[in-house]
């Protein structure tokens, strides 16, 4: 047994030393093109995620009904605590929030949400669908409650954990459910103070596009390491929606490593943990970290590969379909006002040009040439500058290997009919479409039923 124990602890510590000491990244020669050969027993297996979703391959499941979140509002006592990690800004969870029902096979407890975006909007997301990307992801985990106890048991176990995904465009308005995460992002800016500020607990389903009942459905892995093939994704197929302010917010957070490095030499081994825990959310948790690394080593000498416990592997063929794009906010127009009053139109000449800093509000519409000029100027003299702390943290797409992927909607032409709410903010408290017909009774209307109505007397 105590043989067993060493040779355990031996493949735990050559686990957590290759991560550690290889410093991954999302750029350069640590980052994500080599965390297949940095990792080569993390982040190399067949089923990996994000993936490339082709609508036109993926396969109708009855099964996968709508979600149950709860609690809505959060019980009394519930927080939401903001938090740096180095690679993204996450929240963690502390109270009770659950997730059942979409084909999830247990009942699964929330436990952090955390964001993937990037520098322009033409990419940012992990996940595509037919080739498209959009400039942010949020990624909400749970992990199976039912069966594991912790988190640490459950990140390590097949179908342990699920993720949804949830897609965001630019808007011009802002989300309001995001702006109180928004407002203290500065506060978190730089992860080695380990800051944690705490933001107002909301029920986790507000977070939830519009028609929730429709998403896409596979098997996967963490996105970045330990990259572990233990994750139920669910990829929503409507999208939310982030501001041009907002987004901007985001993509000041996270900057060069270089500029954060610690002076105090730690070993690979300490490293190496701190990169585990911090992906899981575990990293200020002493019991859920002393649970994880139990459940690793009971299980070190067990292939994680998800096909290796059941899952269904069936190739399909088909094309990829056309009629789903995303919008293509990237290419924005500056609009100028002449002294005629003319309305002239000029796009930018830099695509990664970025936009105002906080404290700056251009109305574009007013200022006439000269100010249109100007801003011009400014934008382009900060904009090296500024993209020098600018950090994509989005793992590329990965093969599907064989995979299927799942909707719940029957038809793809779905996709093409407008969202059943009107408004996508007004009374959406708990961000689920009802799907009841909405009827609209106007003047014109009651007019047309008067004339008609005299008319057949």
């Amino acid at each position: 047994m105590a043989r067993v124990d060493f040779v355990a602890t031996l493949v735990l510590c050559g686990f957590l030393n290759g991560i550690g000491g290889a410093q991954w990244g999302y750029e350069g020669d640590k980052g994500v093109d080599h965390w297949d050969t940095l990792f080569p027993d993390a982040c190399s297996g067949l089923y990996q995620s994000p993936i490339n979703i082709k609508t036109s391959l993926t396969e109708y499941d009855p099964n996968l009904t709508e979600f149950a979140l709860w609690f809505n509002p959060p019980k009394p006592g519930s927080r939401f605590v903001l938090h740096n990690n180095g690679h993204t800004v996450q929240v963690d969870t502390e109270g009770s929030f659950y997730v059942a029902n979409g084909g999830l096979p247990h009942v699964y407890t929330t436990v952090q949400y955390h964001f993937h975006w990037g520098h322009a909007n033409h990419h940012g997301s992990e996940h595509k669908i037919n080739g498209h990307a959009v400039p942010l992801e949020m990624h909400i985990v749970s992990y199976n409650s039912e069966l594991y106890q912790s988190l640490g048991e459950a990140a390590i176990q097949p179908q342990g954990l699920a993720v949804l995904g949830i897609m965001f465009k630019v808007a011009h308005e802002d989300n309001p459910v995001l702006e109180p995460l928004i407002r203290v992002l500065h506060r978190v800016k730089n992860p080695d103070l380990k800051k944690r500020v705490e933001i107002p607990a909301i029920g986790i389903q507000r977070y939830l596009p519009a028609d929730g009942h429709m998403f896409y459905r596979y098997n996967g892995s963490l996105t970045t390491p330990a990259c572990f093939e233990s994750v139920i994704w669910t990829v929503f197929a409507r999208q939310q929606t982030i501001s041009h302010r907002q987004l901007h917010h985001f993509r000041k957070v996270l900057q060069p490593k270089k500029q954060h490095d610690k002076h105090k030499k730690r070993s690979l081994k300490e490293e190496g943990e701190e990169a585990v825990f911090a992906e899981l959310g575990i990293l200020d948790n002493p019991v859920e970290k002393a649970k994880f690394e139990t459940e690793l080593l009971l299980n070190s000498s067990k292939d994680m590969s998800i096909n290796e416990h059941g899952m269904e592997i069936k190739a399909t063929l088909g094309k990829m379909s056309s009629s789903f794009t995303l919008e293509d906010e990237f290419n924005q127009k500056i609009t100028h006002t002449s002294d005629g009053g003319h309305n002239h139109h000029g796009s930018h000449h830099n695509n990664s040009m970025p936009e105002p800093a906080d404290d700056e509000t251009h109305e574009y519409n007013t200022g006439g040439r000269k100010v249109a000029a100007d801003i011009f100027v400014n934008l382009n003299k900060e904009s090296a500058e500024i993209q020098e702390i600018l950090v994509n943290n989005y793992r590329p797409v990965q093969p599907l290997n064989g995979r299927i992927v799942y909707r719940s909607f029957n038809y793809l032409s779905a996709l093409d009919r407008p969202s059943t709410s009107s408004d996508y903010w007004t009374g959406r408290q708990n961000n689920q479409s009802s799907g009841a017909p909405t009827f609209f009774f106007t003047t014109k209307h009651l007019l047309c039923f008067i004339i008609t109505f005299i008319a057949l007397i």
